[in-house]
């Protein structure tokens, strides 16, 4: 799982860069679910806030999505690549 989650990183980061995004294809559903939650985030003066644990769950339940605890934590590890984005634990 560390490696899908550095892979994801790097997706992320490209795309911040500009370049060509080519997301891991052993984890493309948590790249698809991760750039719609990535629309609905909110932002503050520095940038884009951190996704939020509740917005995970809301929309794993919302989509009848059943993602593990490691999915989770793929997800929120790429979030963190965001600039601006803080952790939340």
């Amino acid at each position: 799982m560390r490696r899908l989650s550095r892979l994801h990183c790097n997706a992320v980061t490209d795309a911040l860069q500009g370049e060509k995004v080519r997301p891991p294809q052993a984890g493309l559903i948590l790249w698809n679910t991760f750039q719609r939650l990535s629309l609905t985030r909110t932002y503050h003066p520095a940038g884009p806030n951190a996704l939020q644990p509740s917005e995970v769950e809301a929309y794993c339940r919302m989509m009848r999505l059943a993602l593990e605890p490691r999915h989770i934590s793929i997800l929120m590890e790429t979030d963190w690549t965001c600039p601006g984005s803080v952790p939340v634990f």
